[in-house]
């Protein structure tokens, strides 16, 4: 353009360039067409790419049969819209199988999600619009993570032809049935094949052979086997399993107890033995076992119990025959199953010793996946998974499924799967009364009696695992295709106006901060723990306490207590570790610390004969002096007698009205370090999470931990206390300390404070880090994780060890990966962050291992250490952010899951790498544990955060040669785990409340305060707290704030239209719910709120949940926890209760303070 004459000093004549002045076809010669594009900047900054044309984009090639269609949007509405633009949108020209995939790879997955399994495109257009309801599958599912449970089916699902198509079209089950079958051709002395999949004129007998013992098991292992193969391929991976019968075999073999060469060679022998013995019958009887026992002869017994209505008998046919009639002379209509023998009854005695001699002769494993065992109903054991003792009593003993199904149905979230041919134990579990709503229940091959494809039966169960939020690897999906992606119709936006308003606050008392808020000296950020003095409180006890309820420790200092405050005239109570719980004399219970429900026992029982506690002195983490080496086991048992026993203590509370003053104080041994010398219990410290949160969540309830130091006789007997230290607990119960952790040592009483230190830059580049080190960082890709790896790669161009949870693809998958998805992918973002590192002269390995687990750490590191050689340092940055909520909601497992990186995998890194001489060992910790009035709901995270800040010391002076420290990070701008808790809730209401805003630290100043703490020459320097303002007034700050908040107030303003929910708006019936709706109306900013509305998914958290108490108590004067919001969080729900209440009232005449719980009196 704009081209006149060329410049005289270019000779273009005798060159191959000239100008092109107009518009002209480029014509290839034989070699891809190449151009350079040169770019001149104004600021003399030049550059020059040049481009080839685009490689010739190969056809798609064969595809399933039936394909997966999904779609999803933000609200219902918009995706209607994008259901409505994909249907028209849709025409013959269109390959099906690249329209799936683009809506596979080429979308983010938002949470109202819709799915179709098609054949065509006319098939598609003609179920799309109008949506055929039964085929066009629809669901809200909020962001959350869904752990798969893998059920596989028993015996008596058998058919001629089970997942037929399948092996016809999906090369991975195809593969794994072939390798199964060549594997068991030696031990059957057939090709099992041709049992399987046998010609039409041979189906018949293929039939009668599936029914016999020594063939059906072996199929089934095959087919479940190679199933459960084809899912994981699909990414989808079990997180748990359960197996009925012969499926218990499948699932040990995944779980890798079994070789899957062993695994067949021992279902082949079983079923063998089987086959010899006299055959029996087996019938399925809809009726509890409790009523079905009392009809069994001599010749019967309870094969399984499946549900609470459904059991299973076994034993000879004629006995079964006779059962059958008398039951259906009941009017009991009962089922015989497709079975040659009588499996788990007395005739299968005779093989036992046969079949245990056989599984000796195999290695066995300890689990790498958690399993229900058949014989127990819960978790197998090591112990049991490696006995072939096990396996021999599993096929005598009752399959107690329903006990099993229990178990997996405590974790809401989890979505089951039954991996094998038919839908018995998808009914059995859709049926079983502990089946939430929420929890979904699936099966992956038709019912013989079911018409149609197997493979789109398989494709629908996949596209429900995504309706449920399921991830799927599609690249896995496609392994076996070659899928192009196609432009189709994108996101349709739906568009709303917002004005903005004048705050809506009375902002006249907030408090304020400081001006200078963040303090721009790196040197003053640093803190250490410190102790001051405290005044001793009196010991004199003037007045009863109430009832004073005492958890006696297994040291003598509870009893002593007791017996002193018996002596004085207080009303005590016992409770000691047993093993169930019981009443073992007047006012001395047992319970079992692992058993929560005992805890609510306990509770009712006191209450039921006036006893209920106004105090509570738990004195369970007081044990003989701490342990030279720290194990697992003894890391678990203090967790049940501490943190775990506070939280059951506190849910128990919880379901009654407590008094005004409620006290818990928690007494341990060797907990701090105060003075210097103690033996320090760091396995003791989770609970302080506890101890800090319970206030938080339970308004009447103070919560205080008293550390003291007993002396150790050296034998596993009571130890003698002094009477000083009695006289100290005394004193302790008379004061209401504003102290959470308190100390005595000797004569004193100290108090935790926190003390500045000024760490000043390292006089080294790079502090104790090695040129080419190695270097393990755990939580590798998290914001924290990375960022330190970017330093480690561009300063000593380091060998790094990046380990994760996530499953990640070999380095040899990664062009293809990136090809196939989309930038946002979560892998492909890995995979180029690693790339990342490796061009500025760094070395990455990337290993994929749950820290917590130390099987898979133990392998994981012996691959770091062959790779790179000795680790030089750690990073311990890996941490779950804590959306397991309030502790009256919490069960063990929830909290157990939030302790496992920080906690477990702590210590199994520190196991593992004992004789490793580690230049360092930096610990990452959160300075949420000074600022913990911020951390509601999170007491997994607040206790795991104790554990590492005691750890270092612990490990300082065990291992006085490794630099072992704690850091207690203040929050990191754009990265970390506090912007990943903040992007979760990114899609709830922006609220019109105060929040506490802090300030946040930039990644290159965590970098520095790193590399300071490295460079430190402080002596015992353990944990170091990091707080960008001054720490004393940020607490205050916060104090005040969460204060302020409680009695803050709503001014009317404009307000914004009813956002999408999950619910249709239902106006309000009463003057009770329209004032309730009210108050949500004016504490969210919206038009409508209904009476069925959920609280949180409007957008409310446990600050505003204080906001809505305070107000609830001035318009309609009746006083509730905080916890009730969690309990019952919908108008409707609130008003129903408050009406009771006030019928109360009125019967009473009595003026009463409300504490929600689950009593439907109400007792003054």
């Amino acid at each position: 353009m704009h081209f006149e004459e060329p410049n005289p000093q270019i000779d273009f004549a005798n060159s191959p360039f000239y100008v092109n002045t107009s518009l002209s076809d480029w014509q290839a010669n034989g070699t891809p067409r190449r151009a350079g594009v040169s770019s001149f900047g104004i600021g003399g900054t030049n550059a020059h790419v040049v481009l080839e044309e685009a490689p010739k984009v190969e056809p798609s090639g064969k595809s399933r049969p039936w394909q997966l269609l999904l779609l999803s949007a933000k609200t219902s509405s918009a995706l209607d819209t994008a259901t409505a633009n994909l249907s028209q949108h849709l025409h013959s020209d269109l390959n099906l199988a690249d329209v799936a995939y683009t809506l596979q790879v080429g979308r983010r997955a938002f949470k109202h999600r819709r799915m179709l399994v098609c054949q065509d495109i006319e098939d598609a257009k003609n179920a799309l619009s109008p949506l055929e309801q039964k085929r066009v599958l629809t669901q809200l599912q909020e962001p959350r993570e869904r752990p798969v449970v893998f059920m596989f089916s028993g015996q008596g699902a058998q058919y001629a032809n089970m997942a037929g198509e399948l092996y016809q079209s999906e090369p991975t089950f195809i593969e794994q049935v072939d390798r199964c079958c060549e594997l068991l051709q030696p031990h059957l002395e057939l090709d099992l094949r041709q049992v399987l999949y046998p010609s039409l004129d041979q189906r018949e007998e293929a039939s009668n052979q599936l029914q016999q013992t020594a063939i059906t098991q072996p199929a089934l292992f095959v087919i479940e086997y190679a199933l459960a193969q084809l899912w994981m391929s699909w990414g989808v991976n079990p997180a748990a399993m359960v197996g009925h019968s012969i499926g218990e075999y499948v699932a040990a073999t995944l779980a890798g107890v079994f070789s899957l060469e062993d695994a067949l060679a021992l279902v082949a022998a079983r079923g063998k033995l089987m086959q010899q013995l006299p055959s029996g019958s087996m019938l399925a009887v809809p009726r509890p076992e409790t009523q079905v026992q009392p009809l069994l002869s001599q010749e019967l017994s309870i094969a399984a119990i499946n549900g609470i209505s459904s059991c299973v008998v076994s034993g000879e046919k004629e006995a079964v025959e006779s059962l059958e009639k008398q039951l259906a002379a009941q009017g009991v209509e009962c089922r015989r199953l497709h079975t040659s023998h009588a499996f788990h009854s007395p005739m299968m005695e005779p093989i036992l010793e046969s079949f245990q001699e056989r599984v000796q002769q195999v290695t066995l494993k300890v689990p790498q996946i958690s399993y229900i065992s058949n014989v127990t109903g819960t978790w197998i054991t090591p112990k049991e998974a490696t006995s072939p003792s096990y396996w021999a009593t599993h096929l005598r003993q009752t399959v107690q499924l329903a006990s099993g199904l229990q178990e997996l149905l405590k974790e809401p979230a989890r979505v089951l799967l039954e991996i094998g041919p038919g839908r018995t134990l998808t009914t059995l579990a859709k049926r079983h009364p502990d089946k939430k709503s929420e929890q979904v229940v699936l099966s992956s091959v038709r019912h013989p009696k079911e018409a149609g494809s197997d493979v789109e039966f398989l494709l629908k169960a996949l596209g429900q695992l995504w309706l449920a939020g399921v991830e799927v690897d599609w690249s896995g999906f496609y392994a076996h295709e070659k899928r192009h992606r196609l432009p189709l119709p994108t996101y349709s936006f739906e568009r709303q106006r917002y004005w903005i308003e004048p705050a809506n606050l009375k902002e006249a008392t907030r408090p304020k901060k400081k001006e200078t808020s963040k303090q721009s000296d790196i040197s003053q950020w640093f803190y250490i723990p410190s102790w001051k003095r405290l005044p001793l409180p009196a010991s004199q006890l003037e007045k009863p306490l109430g009832n004073i309820l005492l958890f006696i420790d297994e040291c003598g200092l509870g009893e002593q207590l007791a017996t002193q405050l018996t002596q004085l005239g207080q009303k005590v109570i016992c409770v000691k570790v047993g093993n169930s719980f019981a009443k073992q004399s007047e006012g001395v219970y047992t319970l079992n610390p692992q058993q929560p429900d005992a805890y609510s026992t306990l509770v009712n029982e006191l209450d039921a004969v006036g006893c209920f506690p106004d105090i509570i002195v738990h004195l369970w983490s007081v044990t003989l002096n701490g342990y030279s080496e720290l194990t697992l086991e003894q890391l678990d048992q203090s967790q049940d007698l501490g943190l775990h026993s506070l939280i059951f203590t506190a849910q128990a509370l919880g379901k009654h009205t407590l008094g005004d003053g409620f006290q818990i104080i928690v007494v341990s041994n060797n907990l701090h370090e105060v003075i210097g010398d103690e033996i320090i219990s760091p396995e003791k410290a989770t609970l302080l999470g506890a101890i800090k949160t319970i206030p938080l969540e339970y308004l009447k309830v103070s919560c205080r931990s008293v550390d003291v130091i007993i002396s150790d006789n050296g034998i596993n007997v009571p130890m003698k206390v002094n009477k000083q230290l009695i006289d100290q607990l005394l004193g302790e119960l008379t004061i209401k300390s504003s102290n959470i952790v308190t100390a005595y040592r000797g004569t004193h009483r100290w108090g935790q404070t926190f003390e500045p230190i000024k760490l000043e830059p390292s006089t080294k580049n790079t502090p104790r880090l090695k040129e080419e080190g190695v270097y393990l960082i755990t939580g590798g890709f998290g914001g924290m994780g990375f960022t330190i790896a970017q330093y480690l790669a561009e300063t000593v161009k380091a060998k790094i060890i990046l380990l994760g949870r996530s499953s990640f693809p070999p380095r040899q998958q990664w062009e293809d990966w990136l090809a196939n998805h989309n930038e946002e992918d979560s892998i492909c973002r890995k995979i180029r962050k690693v790339q990342s590192l490796e061009e500025v002269g760094a070395e990455v390995l990337v290993i994929s291992a749950n820290v917590g687990n130390f099987p898979q750490m133990k392998t994981a590191l012996i691959k770091a250490q062959k790779r790179f050689g000795q680790i030089n340092g750690v990073f311990h940055t890996a941490a779950v952010v804590d959306y397991e909520g309030i502790i009256q909601n919490r069960t063990k497992e929830m909290t157990e899951s939030v302790l496992n990186s920080k906690v477990r995998g702590t210590l199994v890194i520190d196991q593992l790498l004992d004789d490793v001489e580690l230049d360092f060992f930096i610990l990452f910790s959160s300075v949420g544990n000074i600022f913990y009035q911020l951390k509601f709901g999170q007491v997994g995270y607040n206790a795991a955060n104790e554990f590492l800040d005691l750890f270092a010391y612990y490990k300082q002076n065990s291992k006085p040669n490794t630099f072992t420290v704690t850091i207690n990070w203040d929050d990191w701008e754009e990265v970390g785990m506090s912007v990943e808790a903040r992007k979760k809730k990114k899609n709830t209401i922006d609220m019109p409340m105060p929040t506490i805003s802090l300030p946040s630290m930039s990644p290159s100043e965590g970098i520095e305060v790193l590399l300071r703490i490295l460079g430190s020459s402080f002596p015992s320097l353990s944990r170091v707290i990091i707080s960008i303002e001054n720490i004393s007034e940020t607490i205050e700050y916060i104090s005040k704030t969460i204060e302020y908040i409680s009695q803050f107030q709503f001014i009317e303003t404009s307000k914004y239209p009813r956002p999408e929910l999950s619910c249709t708006y239902i106006a309000p019936r009463n003057e009770t719910e329209q004032k309730l709706a009210n108050i949500w109306q004016n504490l969210f900013g919206i038009e409508q709120v209904g009476i069925h509305d959920n609280f949180f998914e409007l957008g409310g958290d446990s600050l505003l949940a204080i906001q809505v108490i305070f107000q609830i108590h001035q318009t309609l004067h009746i006083e509730l926890p905080v916890n009730s919001m969690f309990e019952k969080s919908t108008v409707a729900e609130i008003a129903q209760y408050i009406e009771k209440i006030h019928d109360t009232i009125q019967q009473l005449q009595a003026p009463i303070s409300v504490e929600l719980g689950e009593a439907t009196e109400i007792e003054l």
